[in-house]
Formats: C-alpha cells, sequence, structure tokens
C-alpha cells in the first residue's frame, strides 16, 4: 500500500530541489544579514534624526527672534524720529503734518511735462 502512495505521488525532479535549496540557501544569509543591519541602525538612525529636527527647530526658532527683532528696531527708530514724536504728543492737532510725515518716508517727485 505504500508503494502505491509513493508511487501516486508527483515529486520534483532532483534538478528543481537543488536549484530550490541553493536559491534558499543564499537568500537566508541576506535576510539575515538585513535584519542585523535594521535592528543595529535603528537607534543611531532615530537619534541621528532627532538631533536634525532639534537644529532645524533651532535654527527656524532662532530666525523667527531675529525677524521680530529686526521689527522690534525698526519700530524704535520711528520712535526716535521728532515728527513722529510731535503727531503721538498731539495726534488730532498735528494731522497737518501727516502728510510731511509720510512724504518723508515715501517721497515720489512727478514730472512736469509742460
Amino acid at each position: 500500500m505504500s508503494q502505491k502512495k509513493s508511487s501516486t505521488r508527483k515529486s520534483l525532479p532532483l534538478s528543481i530541489r537543488i536549484s530550490l535549496w541553493l536559491i534558499a540557501a543564499s537568500i537566508l544569509p541576506l535576510l539575515l544579514t538585513l535584519i542585523i543591519s535594521v535592528v543595529q541602525s535603528r537607534s543611531t538612525l532615530i537619534d541621528q534624526s532627532s538631533r536634525t529636527m532639534e537644529t532645524d527647530a533651532q535654527t527656524h526658532a532662532q530666525l523667527i527672534d531675529n525677524y521680530f527683532s529686526e521689527k522690534l528696531l525698526i519700530l524704535k527708530s520711528l520712535d526716535y524720529t521728532p515728527l513722529v514724536q510731535q503727531f503721538l504728543l498731539d495726534p488730532v492737532g498735528d494731522q497737518k503734518n501727516a502728510p510731511t510725515i509720510v512724504g518723508e518716508r515715501f517721497s515720489y517727485t512727478i514730472p512736469c511735462t509742460a
């Protein structure tokens, strides 16, 4: 009875079985190397990406601080302009000087064509 089962069961030819064993024998070390590399480098890659993100965050924070510092310096320089100080002392009564204040900042000359 066992002879009937073995004769009815089809097995792969020897050349195909040897080829499959050789393929498995060559792929298994590669998979093992890949798994070991991933396990060992995971913590290093996480640390490196954390440092990179921290550096980027500090750079962006410094750029934002510089931006606000520049704007604050511009406001302080306007604060010490005599015309602005006069206007701030009496804004309603000093409306006649408003074109002068704006004119100093944005002076445009219109050419005469006549």
